[in-house]
């Protein structure tokens, strides 16, 4: 993905621009493909490698501080600038301290992604700032002191929320943010793969981190309180289910768990349902329900260690 990467940045055009990569500890080729990149005469090219693994803020901010120009556009490995992209960024940049451009997913990898696949979809300002496309002035990062450190790694994987918690640090500075879609970026879509889903729950935790850091991120979200409208309807499914196991003879008992049940089958169902073939709707309903409760879970304990209320 990384050599798609590069490609992509060799054709951009309309702008003077070097690009630094931070090799962030890989165990591959990566250092052998960047040396050989280095000496395309398209592309003036430097790369770092860091000694130990420390999450993406700690990387970027290498990479940031490397980099001389008075516009830092940031983009992910796992992504390909469209033509144009860099240009837009820059001219949007006029008037503007922070630039976030539109990340989608390739058509046709999108076209048969599966119920648990993984990619970024940004089409306008979620409040989120995903350094997979977006650009800042550099006396911003400097004045900022650029990506909170902090936000390291759970469990050997990069905890969410560096670039979230660096753009609200922005806006509450008074920096302009504009969102630029023309500036456009394709990203991979992982595939469909439930215990990939799954273990990467443990990573939301930073989401509720700057939750408490910063209270106006809560308008981008259901109620202000619930990172998906399926997480409440996930619980309450639960209590039904929980209260006609209980009372398992019990007429009024059943028809209150259906009750209870009712709204999240619609809500998955019908409102917003898993991505896959009708004849599998029961069993991938239910292991979205299992995968519901646990990013619930996941975010209940994140809100009691920050001690705010956001799951």
């Amino acid at each position: 993905m990384l050599e798609h990467l590069l490609d992509a940045l060799g054709a951009q055009s309309g702008v003077d621009f070097e690009v630094v990569v931070v090799d962030d500890c890989s165990t591959d080729d990566t250092p052998a493909l960047l040396a050989e990149a280095a000496r395309r005469p398209a592309l003036d090219l430097r790369h770092f490698r860091t000694e130990r693994n420390s999450g993406p803020a700690t990387a970027r901010n290498i990479g940031w501080r490397q980099a001389q120009g008075a516009l830092v556009a940031f983009v992910d490995d796992d992504c390909v600038p469209q033509p144009g992209w860099l240009e837009a960024l820059a001219k949007a940049a006029d008037g503007a301290d922070v630039v976030q451009g539109a990340t989608l997913p390739f058509p046709d990898q999108a076209a048969g992604r599966g119920p648990f696949a993984r990619f970024n979809w940004v089409d306008q300002d979620y409040g989120r700032y995903e350094t997979c496309n977006i650009a800042y002035r550099r006396t911003l990062l400097e004045e900022l002191g650029g990506f909170d450190e902090s936000f390291g790694t759970v469990g050997g994987v990069p905890e969410w929320g560096e670039d979230t918690d660096l753009g609200w640090r922005a806006r509450e500075a008074g920096a302009t943010v504009r969102f630029e879609a023309d500036a456009l970026v394709r990203c991979h879509v992982y595939r469909s793969d439930y215990l990939a889903y799954l273990s990467q729950l443990r990573r939301r935790g930073g989401l509720v981190r700057n939750v408490a850091r910063h209270p106006g991120i809560r308008r981008h979200y259901p109620m202000g309180a619930f990172m998906q409208e399926s997480h409440p309807l996930a619980v309450i499914l639960l209590a039904g289910l929980v209260l006609a196991a209980g009372r398992p003879r019990s007429a009024p008992a059943r028809l209150a768990g259906i009750a209870l049940a009712a709204p999240y089958v619609w809500y998955r169902g019908v409102a917003n349902p898993w991505t896959c073939r009708r004849r599998n709707i029961v069993p991938v309903m239910l292991l979205g329900w299992v995968a519901d409760l646990a990013d619930t879970a996941e975010l209940a304990a994140a809100s009691v260690r920050y001690r705010t209320f956001f799951i």
